[in-house]
């Protein structure tokens, strides 16, 4: 189960999920959009969602050739129909429009007898001090190249 611990005014949401990475093989990649399979879920509806973020994020941090750091903005709407499996949902990303610091997608993951789907926006920023370049860039396009590679 998920649980949230409350901090002073900070709030904490531990998935449990041992694992933070939840995209594992890219099936098909284009400008347009993309498809991927994730790890299992372990029946928790919130590493759906992060999944849905994570490949959204994905998408826009290619598009961007890994130069800017990028980052969920807000979710639009967000529907889920099911019980989240024990095992991996498909994804599938397609961008509905883009400007130059932002993007916007309909996500959606699918299993048996479950679909999530959202429309979410991401935002991209210059590197800097707290976001640092010289080690994010690199894990992006190496996380991007295990995805391709399966």
């Amino acid at each position: 189960m998920d649980t949230v611990e409350r901090n002073l005014s900070k709030q904490y949401v531990h998935s449990g999920m041992a694992r933070f990475v939840m995209p594992d093989h890219l099936h098909c990649f284009d400008d347009d959009g993309l498809e991927l399979t994730s790890i299992s879920l372990g029946g928790k509806s919130l590493a759906a969602v992060e999944t849905l973020a994570q490949s959204g994020a994905l998408h826009w941090r290619v598009l961007l050739d890994f130069k800017r750091h990028v980052f969920l903005l807000g979710v639009r709407s967000f529907e889920e129909d099911g019980t989240a499996p024990e095992g991996p949902i498909v994804v599938s990303v397609k961008m509905k429009g883009r400007g130059s610091e932002s993007s916007s997608y309909i996500v959606e993951g699918r299993a048996q007898g479950y679909c999530v789907r959202a429309e979410m926006s991401f935002a991209s920023v210059e590197y800097d001090d707290h976001f640092r370049q010289e080690i994010l860039e690199p894990r992006y396009r190496e996380l991007f190249q295990c995805l391709k590679r399966g």
